[in-house]
Formats: structure tokens, C-alpha cells, sequence
């Protein structure tokens, strides 16, 4: 008999038998720190599920840009999961990074695409650029916030739909935990574009960007009067992230060639939150001769300069009220005809 004043374990009381379903020591013998930290976030996400059981990891798609998924914990977005851009301004051009996440998901899914347009703006052929076939893209156009949130939540409970991209200015708490829900079941990325307001509300997006857009310095180009602009970017900042580290950025451009996201190489952000500029492009002084100073402009650096008596040959002919005197006026051409008095002859310059 064991006295009751006396603890007993029930592996002393039972020596033979198994454990528990779900039983396991903190570590294993053997087993690193790092690896028992993994099992144990495993562990506690399976139980975390309404269901308690064992589900496999889901699978990951690009966020759209190589550097938009390092700064994810496991690199991209999971099946199933909200992904929120804030944007600072309606037209900050938050929806070109969402098309891109979309066009990773079908690709990674070969799934449809379902266009939630509740602003009625969208023109389709425009999509094409960022890699998404036309074909397997579903456009809906709701007439109220209720069908929105209503066609977005069949959407996403599709399991042959990889994404649904949709514009949500204002949404409830309770709408947003049923557009979560929708979307854990049916394994569907949900992009949603949301205003700058929605940061101080609470949110069950897995992901949430703030994307802030800037016109790149303007380039003045020799014989030409308007600067010539290089592109936008964007700076993405990570607010809210699950496993992850929120408060890191990037800041993208677009390719010209490809129109594919790439990090930008040469950045300088006024905002005060923004990273600073690592390596300002060079600038040189454009020689120009016989012209005001106001027409010395400081022009960006290319890697091929054309040659001083180039640039002396443009700015004589851009600029023919400085040309020098000895140049003289322009030449008359006169035709030296042929004897059937018609243009057969050759011309040549009077003087």
C-alpha cells in the first residue's frame, strides 16, 4: 500500500504502461535546443486547431519578389493564410504587389484567380503583364459590402481557387475573422487592400504590409526639354507577421524589360521611417558651349557618355541663336537639273 499523504507519479504506479496519445518530454536524448524549440511549436500549433488533429505543413508560394520573401519567416505566403496592404494613398500602387503574389499562387497551385472588383476600376488586359492567364481569372462585381464579403468567402472556401484579390476600404472585426476562417478552409491565399486607417484596428491577417509609393529623382536627358521619369517604387514596411520579426522593409522597382519586382539598387526615401540611401548615383556636369548658365544642367550618369564634340554638334543645332558667326547661315540647296528640266540633277549647297 503507498501511504495517501505520499505523491506518486503514474509511471511509478503503472511501470508498464505506454504513454499517452500526445505524451512527450520536453527533450529528447540527444536532441539540440533548437530542434526541441521546433517540435514544440509543432506541437502547440497542431493543438491550437479547432479540430486537434495532425495536419501537414501547407504549402508556400512567392509573395511576388525574392526579397519580399526574405523577409518571411519561411519564405512566402501559406496556403490558407490573409495577406493585408495597407496603402498610404489610393494610388500608391499597392495593387501591382498584390498581382504579383496572385500570379506566384496560380502558378504554384494552377489554380483560378477570383477578382473581387468592388470599386467597378479594373480593366482585365492590363493583368497580362504581371503573368496571369486571362483564362483562369474570375471577375466578380458586387453591388454592395455585403455581396463583397459574401462572394469573397465562397471564393476562398473553393479548393480550386489559388487566390482572391479583393478592395476592402472598411471591414468588421466579424468579417474579417469569417474571410480568415474561409480561407483556412479552403487552403486559398486572400490578398485584400485595405486603407491606411485599417493599422489601428484589429486584424486576423497572418501578413500585413504598409506600402508607401515614391517617384524616382527625375533625369534631364540633352535635347529634351521634360525629365524623363525612371519608374516608381515601392517601400514596403511589415507591420504584423505570425512567427516572424514585423518592423523590417524593402524597397522594390519594376523592371522595365520584364515588369517583374526587383530591389531597388539606388533609393533615397524622404519619409522619416525609411531606409536611407546607400550610394547616391553619380552626377556629372553636361559641357555645353557658347549657352547660358541656365542650360548647364547636372544630368544622371550613364554608363556610355557620348563624346564632347557630340554633345558640341547637338547643342549648336538645339540652340541655333548661339550658333557662332563663322558658321554662317544656313546653306540654300539649289538643284542643278537635268535636261528635261525635272528633279534628276544632283543638289548642291550655295557659298
Amino acid at each position: 500500500m503507498v501511504p495517501l499523504n505520499q505523491r506518486v507519479s503514474p509511471v511509478k504506479l503503472w511501470p508498464d504502461a505506454p504513454p499517452s496519445e500526445g505524451d512527450s518530454s520536453l527533450a529528447k536524448p540527444g536532441e539540440e535546443p533548437l530542434a526541441v524549440l521546433e517540435r514544440l511549436t509543432r506541437e502547440i500549433a497542431q493543438l491550437e486547431t479547432s479540430s486537434g488533429r495532425t495536419r501537414r505543413e501547407p504549402a508556400r508560394s512567392s509573395a511576388g519578389c525574392a526579397a519580399l520573401d526574405d523577409l518571411l519567416p519561411r519564405g512566402g505566403y501559406a496556403a490558407g493564410c490573409v495577406v493585408e496592404y495597407l496603402r498610404a494613398t489610393p494610388a500608391c500602387g499597392a495593387s501591382t504587389l498584390a498581382w504579383a503574389a496572385a500570379a506566384a499562387a496560380m502558378q504554384a497551385t494552377d489554380g483560378f484567380l477570383v477578382v473581387v472588383d468592388t470599386q467597378h476600376n479594373i480593366y482585365p488586359p492590363p493583368l497580362a503583364s504581371h503573368g496571369i492567364d486571362l483564362a483562369k481569372v474570375i471577375f466578380v462585381r458586387p453591388e454592395s459590402q455585403g455581396d463583397a464579403i459574401w462572394a469573397v468567402d465562397q471564393a476562398l472556401r473553393t479548393s480550386a481557387v489559388a487566390a482572391v484579390v479583393a478592395e476592402f476600404e472598411r471591414i468588421d472585426d466579424r468579417s474579417a475573422r469569417r474571410l480568415q476562417l474561409a480561407a483556412e478552409s479552403g487552403q486559398s491565399l486572400a490578398l485584400l487592400l485595405r486603407g491606411w486607417q485599417a493599422r489601428q484596428q484589429p486584424t486576423w491577417a497572418e501578413v500585413q504590409w504598409l506600402v508607401r509609393s515614391q517617384r524616382d529623382s527625375v533625369q534631364r536627358v540633352p535635347m529634351q526639354r521634360d525629365p524623363v521619369q525612371r519608374g516608381r517604387r515601392w517601400y514596403l514596411q511589415l507591420a504584423r507577421v505570425r512567427g516572424g520579426q514585423a518592423g523590417r522593409s524593402a524597397v522594390l522597382e519594376m523592371e522595365p524589360l520584364t515588369g517583374k519586382l526587383r530591389p531597388a539598387q539606388h533609393y533615397s526615401l524622404n519619409h522619416s521611417a525609411c531606409t536611407p540611401a546607400s550610394q547616391p548615383l553619380p552626377t556629372t556636369q553636361i559641357p555645353t558651349t557658347q549657352s547660358s548658365s541656365h542650360e548647364r544642367t547636372a544630368t544622371t550618369a550613364t554608363p556610355a557618355q557620348p563624346s564632347q564634340g557630340a554633345l558640341y554638334l547637338a547643342s549648336q543645332l538645339a540652340h541655333t541663336a548661339h550658333r557662332p558667326a563663322a558658321l554662317g547661315q544656313r546653306p540654300t540647296p539649289q538643284f542643278s537639273g537635268g535636261t528635261d528640266g525635272g528633279a534628276s540633277g544632283h543638289i548642291k549647297a550655295a557659298g
